[in-house]
């Protein structure tokens, strides 16, 4: 008899620096050659650097159209950096993940900005890449700002287990659990209460099969934080494979009742459904 596989956990966001790094609207089937600037685009303070920087920011995350609009139009006003980046954050909104990849990287390598703020454009990169559904490609963007990082100054250190975090959901996402969770390891050496990384740890090291160990993590954040989705969702997870799935069926229940909002509450949602359906020869 095989029981029907379960979801696993909804991995914590991979979106954690400063600046924007999640796509804000739904995306739209653009092509980048149709995007040029029309007479008529949201104007800009450009007389006034940050001011301009913030509006056009702010466009990009609430109507991305009009935000490229202004990005363009700025750029060729010498907007520079600034107007490289609001271009790239509009084309994530945009839902054209792969260019605002290529963008964001190459934008990170020319910057002349502090290094902390290029590793968070590194950071954005590997988003916009996850985005795309090319894990591997995330990995190794991270895997470059972690280089860099370790080689910086203590701000640029300091990004380290965000980065971290970030890699290991993109190892997870490729299948590299161990590598996953070698990677959460070492955010916990350094912050043992970081209760994102020891909960995306339970997760990578369910998905290795050691259960126990999981259910220790699982615990761990649960204690600390009763209503967690994450670990919710991931200690029902692991009571369902270790054979005990009235408390899974329970635990995904409190799950739904803390956080039904949550994006694990759909992943719960799932599993319960999947939890009643008779399993056959």
């Amino acid at each position: 008899m095989h029981s029907k596989p379960f979801p696993s956990p909804v991995p914590s966001a991979i979106m954690r620096s400063s600046g924007p790094r999640r796509p804000w609207v739904a995306p739209l089937a653009l092509s980048i050659a149709c995007l040029a600037a029309p007479a008529g685009a949201v104007d800009l303070p450009v007389e006034d650097p940050p001011a301009a920087y913030a509006r056009c920011m702010d466009l990009a995350r609430t109507r991305p159209r009009q935000g490229f609009e202004a990005a363009v139009t700025w750029q060729g006003l010498g907007g520079g950096e600034a107007a490289r980046h609001c271009a790239a954050v509009a084309l994530l909104g945009l839902g054209e993940h792969a260019e605002a990849a290529g963008r964001l990287e190459a934008l990170a390598q020319d910057s002349r900005r502090p290094l902390p703020l290029r590793l968070d454009l590194l950071a954005q990169a590997a988003t916009a890449w996850m985005l795309t559904r090319d894990p591997a490609r995330a990995d190794a963007v991270l895997s470059t700002a972690l280089d860099v990082a370790e080689r910086g100054d203590a701000d640029a250190r300091a990004r380290m287990p965000g980065l971290l975090i970030d890699r290991a959901t993109a190892r997870a996402a490729a299948g590299a659990v161990l590598q996953a969770a070698r990677d959460l390891d070492r955010v916990l050496d350094a912050q043992p209460a970081n209760l994102e990384a020891r909960a995306l740890r339970a997760s990578a090291l369910r998905q290795a099969g050691s259960l126990a160990a999981a259910e220790a993590d699982a615990d761990a954040v649960l204690a600390a934080a009763p209503a967690h989705p994450g670990a919710l969702l991931e200690k029902g997870n692991i009571q369902r494979l270790a054979g005990r799935p009235d408390q899974a069926r329970a635990t995904w229940m409190r799950l739904l009742e803390v956080a039904p909002d949550a994006p694990e509450a759909q992943a719960a949602r799932d599993n319960l459904a999947a939890l009643d359906v008779p399993t056959g020869e």
